[in-house]
């Protein structure tokens, strides 16, 4: 039986196996299926749907999201939404955003009416920075806006993965079972192990049951948890004593 076409969640098998990579257009919706979406094999193994629009990936390293740009949070939005609209405009800093760059991302409501919700974004046109951007909804706002309101813009976390930074704050999302090329032209779209037995590349050497996180002096590698020390979330268990700068087995524990 294949081990490497994974099932959506609705039960379908995936016509991209986890070992292949699909390149898309310059509509950053251009994967074969929504970013982030979740699928599973027989063996209890579990990926999710990542873009990557920045240099090669290797195969068996740590990736996290993209860090989240400061010009994206706490944005004033426009007056006159009301409840069972399914576009808001908020007013962006100065950095440019492509066509759907944060569609399957999320618009997160900090302050004033609303404040406490989550909304999913459809897709959004071009914007060259410095001003308002109209970003459809998957689902209408249940209540009224109003020019007291703002927002936070994140993309989904599997959307233009990066390698892990060493020493550095991030969110780890997964690691590819294949080396995935540079994005910076074309967006190339694979699957992104988030759960399960894996090759892992590790800094040191943890036993056994040891927990092992992110956050080495080393990009991309993984080693030996050390507490909720900031920035060292935790990525797995060691399944025996490892190897150190080689790529060993490892039970990831990042998104189930």
């Amino acid at each position: 039986m294949s081990r490497i076409h994974p099932y959506l969640t609705n039960g379908t098998k995936s016509d991209q196996s986890i070992w292949e990579v699909v390149e898309g257009g310059t509509d950053l919706s251009g994967g074969l299926y929504p970013v982030g979406t979740r699928a599973a094999l027989e063996d209890g193994r579990v990926f999710y749907y990542a873009r990557n629009r920045s240099t090669a990936l290797v195969a068996g390293v740590l990736l996290t999201a993209e860090l989240q740009t400061a010009e994206f949070v706490d944005l004033a939005t426009a007056d006159g939404v009301v409840a069972g609209d399914t576009t808001i405009t908020p007013t962006t800093g100065a950095t440019a955003i492509t066509v759907n760059e944060y569609a399957g991302g999320y618009v997160i409501v900090q302050d004033a009416t609303g404040e406490g919700k989550t909304y999913t974004i459809k897709s959004h046109p071009l914007i060259a920075g410095t001003s308002a951007v109209v970003l459809t909804l998957d689902d209408p706002v249940n209540v009224d806006f109003h020019n007291d309101v703002t927002i936070t813009m994140i993309k989904n976390l599997w959307a233009d993965v990066i390698i892990a930074p060493a020493a550095a704050a991030h969110i780890p999302v997964g690691v590819s079972n294949v080396a995935v090329p540079a994005g910076t032209t074309n967006p190339q779209w694979f699957w992104c192990q988030t759960w399960g037995m894996c090759s892992v590349w590790q800094d040191e050497t943890p036993t056994i049951g040891q927990l092992v996180g992110s956050g080495p002096d080393t990009a991309g590698q993984v080693g030996v948890w050390n507490g909720p020390v900031t920035p060292e979330p935790i990525v797995g268990v060691s399944t025996w004593t490892a190897v150190a700068a080689e790529y060993n087995a490892t039970v990831l524990m990042i998104a189930p």
